[in-house]
């Protein structure tokens, strides 16, 4: 049955009806969660970059393992910040603004260098205490908020890996022309939209969709007990056995491109691709956990 809508639109009555059964609560994380990934995908051309800039893929590395130093350390500092001031989406938004700030000064760091070190040294790393903690905030706020609302995280995060697909392939196809440079900027200018709906979000601290529990401060987190936890540790060892490799080979994966005789700049379209395989298993989620 199709019934016309004002305009003289027409617009299926079954379709409008499936529609108003999903909860606002979906549609709110599921935006959150398409704009966070949108914005993050500007952020896959560090090691192109860094390889335009005559670094080698042994520096690339030890960049990266910095990077990922800080962020063992920042991630769990900026939660204990989140508990303590009772809102995820504060935190959140001050690690998005000092993220874009130190992501934007990248392509110009690198043409400083104080004696043997070059600016872009010190940025990187500084930015990497903001930038990676942010996606274990937004994961945060959501995961909480999508089990409050009883969702399924699954159908919520599948709009984040298809946005991530869609940006990169855009990105692959325009930077080529434009240079790789542009995407430090566009990373900014794309989480703007989501800095704007997150800082509008009122009261959803204390009800709602990301509210946070204000019955813990830093000297009641007790950080020991997790490791005294079974499933915890059994699941810290399986993901440092499962994300070593596949994070090792997704940072040099542009030296990979460029020795086949690639062309770097479009780095995006192979991270658009493999983005784009999580949907499928992000959708199935509900249904493999519900058989398990």
């Amino acid at each position: 049955m199709i019934k016309r809508q004002p305009g003289g639109s027409r617009i299926p009555y079954a379709f409008r009806l499936s529609l108003r059964g999903i909860p606002r609560a979906y549609w709110s994380l599921s935006s959150i969660e398409f704009m966070f990934w949108f914005a993050s995908a500007a952020s896959a051309y560090m090691t192109v970059f860094l390889q335009k800039a005559g670094y080698t893929p042994a520096q690339v590395g030890f960049i990266n393992a910095l990077n990922s130093v800080i962020a063992i350390c920042a991630t769990p500092f900026w939660g204990m910040m989140a508990d303590k001031f009772s809102s995820i989406r504060k935190i959140f938004i001050f690690c998005v603004i000092m993220a874009s700030i130190t992501w934007a000064l990248i392509p110009v760091s690198s043409k400083i260098i104080f004696g043997p070190i070059a600016l872009i040294e010190i940025i990187i790393p500084l930015g990497a205490a903001f930038r990676m903690p942010a996606s274990s905030l937004i994961d945060a706020f959501v995961v909480q908020s999508a089990a409050r609302e009883r969702l399924q995280y699954g159908q919520i995060r599948f709009w984040g890996s298809f946005s991530f697909a869609v940006m990169n392939m855009a990105l692959g196809a325009v930077l080529p022309q434009i240079g790789v440079d542009a995407s430090f900027y566009v990373y900014g200018a794309a989480f703007t939209p989501l800095m704007y709906i997150m800082w509008n979000m009122k009261n959803t601290d204390e009800t709602g969709i990301g509210a946070v529990k204000k019955n813990a401060s830093s000297g009641q987190l007790n950080m020991g007990r997790l490791f005294k936890n079974y499933y915890y540790v059994t699941y810290l060892i399986f993901a440092i056995f499962l994300f070593m490799p596949a994070n090792t080979s997704g940072a040099f994966l542009p030296y990979l491109i460029d020795s086949v005789g690639g062309n770097t700049a479009r780095f995006g379209m192979v991270a658009g691709y493999k983005a784009l395989l999580e949907v499928p298993a992000l959708l199935l989620m509900k249904p493999i956990t519900r058989k398990f």
